[in-house]
């Protein structure tokens, strides 16, 4: 199935008799949309009342507006690969260094390795 994509152009004019023109950028563009893919929008379409032109424009808004909201998310500390202020300013001072005594992860790891075998 092909799906054509209308243009939209406005032309009138102004309350002092000046034409004006609105144009909506926007441009006819053929979709090879698959069959199945086409009878489901167009089922949408009637459920809701709208055109499929209406459907499609819609669902493509969403989608793309989705997208700019995931781009726009905060990147935590730690995607950063930087550490807090206070943080940082502890592990310059020593503070999380092991002290004397202090078992290392390995030999945690295979103490519990060797419990849950037994």
């Amino acid at each position: 199935m092909f799906f054509l994509i209308e243009t939209t152009l406005f032309t009138g004019r102004r309350i002092d008799g000046f034409p004006f023109c609105r144009i909506d950028f926007s441009m006819k563009t053929i979709i090879d949309i698959p069959e199945r893919l086409y009878k489901k929008a167009k089922i949408r379409a009637v459920e809701l009342g709208q055109t499929l032109k209406q459907v499609v424009l819609t669902s493509l808004e969403k989608e793309l507006k989705t997208l700019t909201a995931l781009q726009e998310k905060p990147v935590s500390c730690w995607a950063k690969g930087k550490l807090l202020p206070e943080f940082a300013r502890l592990q310059a001072l020593g503070a999380f260094k092991p002290k004397p005594g202090d078992r290392s992860i390995d030999d945690i790891i295979y103490d519990i390795k060797a419990d849950s075998a037994a």
